[in-house]
């Protein structure tokens, strides 16, 4: 009972963090988030929960997770902060319609997990969900304003070995909506005519040639549309894909070296009857990253020391127009870089484990040194 305690006692005194994309640990080897990590359940598949069992983790400007085991099979855990789901075209749109609902609210996400040794499922369930209400009276007339945003819905994972390859799938929906409707002598209602959201993604893990090679590939798709007075506004669609490869291997006793390619194209339109805008943008990442681990260290049980380094080259194109018949095409502009380098430490003690990574090109100043970029702790419970 002792160690549930301190598990929901940590969560509790941990739960000011707020969102960003990793954890100390990944970002501190070049945000090469090929690495098994808990960090993993959070943003690629709820089937990873399995493998963290009566574990938390917050990181000091990033998500909170934590997931405790009920037998041998099941499991229940949450993520707190995670950060809104869907591309920021939705929430920026639909706020610009909602005046009184100033901002999305990061909600609470639910995991559930099955663990049956060969087979691994888990589900991340969520609802995403900001409102406004307020009721005016005079002698004349009363008047009603009721705002909301939601995006409810779920993602579904499953992990199995086949052969010598272990396979990870993972596919989810959710429906994004928005309604106001202000009621006094005439009514008038702001609302989403559609709303679809849908993510699906693989991910294979193979030995080759002493080499621990993923390759994996996630799409994300979004369509919504708004009514205004009951007149339909623009087709809006946002469509992601991303196709990653990477290796691990052990170069030394306790030195690993992480490596990664990442892609990413993403594809933003927004159509009427007569014309049309599409905005796409090519990412291309690449990331490296070193991690040595010491047995024992001063009062710790464990030291890693860690160095990394990211490199990014973006391609974007302003915008496809498209007035019936005509097309204005303009071309892609390409920015490279700057090149990111990273370095961080990791500690253990007992059940606790605490990351810091700092950034080397960032200073505070002449004598403060780098700025820290963030601080993780975990605990076992």
């Amino acid at each position: 009972m002792k160690k549930y305690i301190s598990g929901l006692c940590f969560l509790l005194c941990l739960s000011v963090s707020i969102y960003a994309q990793q954890n100390a640990r990944i970002q501190s080897m070049g945000n090469s988030d090929i690495v098994p990590d808990i960090s993993r359940t959070i943003y690629y598949n709820p089937a990873y929960m399995n493998d963290y069992k009566n574990q938390a983790q917050v990181s000091f400007d990033s998500p909170m997770i934590g997931i405790a085991s009920l037998g041998n099979v099941m499991s229940i855990g949450a993520i707190l902060n995670r950060g809104l789901i869907l591309n920021s075209s939705f929430y920026t749109a639909g706020l610009a319609r909602l005046p009184a609902v100033t901002s999305m609210e990061y909600s609470p996400h639910l995991l559930l997990g099955v663990d049956l040794t060969a087979v691994k499922l888990g589900a991340d369930i969520f609802w995403e969900h900001s409102d406004y209400s307020i009721e005016n009276s005079t002698a004349a007339t009363t008047t009603k304003n009721n705002q909301s945003i939601n995006h409810i819905g779920f993602l579904l994972g499953g992990n199995f070995v086949l052969s010598s390859v272990k396979l990870a799938v993972h596919a989810g929906i959710g429906f994004p909506v928005i309604d106001a409707k202000t009621e006094a002598t005439v009514t008038t209602e702001t609302k989403s005519e559609s709303g679809f959201s849908m993510r699906a993604g693989a991910e294979a893990n193979a030995e080759l040639a002493k080499l621990n090679w993923t390759l994996g590939f996630d799409w994300n798709h979004l369509a919504y549309q708004f009514s205004v007075a009951g007149t339909k506004q623009n087709n809006n669609s946002v469509n992601v894909y991303t196709p990653y490869i990477g290796l691990r291997t052990e170069l030394v006793d306790n030195v690993l070296l992480v490596a990664m390619e990442k892609s990413q194209l993403a594809f933003v339109s927004s159509k009427s009857a007569t014309d049309s805008v599409v905005n796409d943008t090519l990412v291309h990442t690449v990331s490296c990253g070193l991690e040595k681990q010491f047995a024992k260290a001063w009062i710790f049980d464990s030291l890693a020391l860690r160095g990394g380094l990211s490199y990014a080259i973006t391609n974007t194109n302003t915008d496809t127009t498209r007035t019936g018949s005509v097309e204005i095409k303009k071309g892609y502009v390409t920015t490279l870089g700057p090149a990111t380098p990273y370095l961080g430490f990791g500690v253990t003690k007992s059940l606790f484990t605490f990351d810091l990574v700092v950034d080397p090109a960032v200073w505070s100043g002449l004598f403060s040194g780098p700025d820290v970029a963030r601080a993780t702790m975990s605990v076992k419970f």
